[in-house]
């Protein structure tokens, strides 16, 4: 007995069914990947991220009285005087916006692109996979 996938395969080349049917059915019948362990895009939701994010905010906040500011997301001083709340504050409302804004503008166009060249090279195994091909 043939797998799902060369039944739908010999469908296609039959013409029974026309090649979109052919590749929505091949999508269907294919495995799913599982997401990768180490993604945390994959695995924590964007509240729970978010979450993270305004603890570790308010944990920078805090070693402000202990003399300790952080004027940057990667900038960390260690001075004489304990860092007011406000200034603290301030510190962290410019800097993870900000940053998180420069890492959202580097990442966008190569997950982009990344996503572009995986339609492209997708469509080209379905096509080969039923025998066609594109021009």
């Amino acid at each position: 007995m043939s797998s799902p996938e060369e039944r739908i395969r010999e469908l296609a080349r039959q013409r029974t069914i026309d090649d979109a049917a052919a590749a929505q059915l091949l999508d269907a019948v294919r495995p799913v990947p599982r997401p990768s362990p180490y993604d945390p895009l994959a695995r924590l939701s964007p509240a729970v991220a978010c979450g993270i994010g305004l603890l570790a905010s308010l944990v920078l906040v805090a070693l402000g009285r202990l003399h300790i500011r952080t004027d940057g997301v990667l900038d960390l001083h260690v001075g004489r005087a304990p860092v007011p709340l406000s200034v603290a504050a301030i510190d962290q409302l410019v800097a993870w916006p900000l940053s998180a804004l420069v890492v959202w503008g580097v990442a966008h166009p190569a997950v982009t692109i990344a996503a572009a060249r995986n339609g492209t090279e997708r469509r080209r195994r379905i096509e080969a996979s039923m025998g066609g091909t594109s021009g």
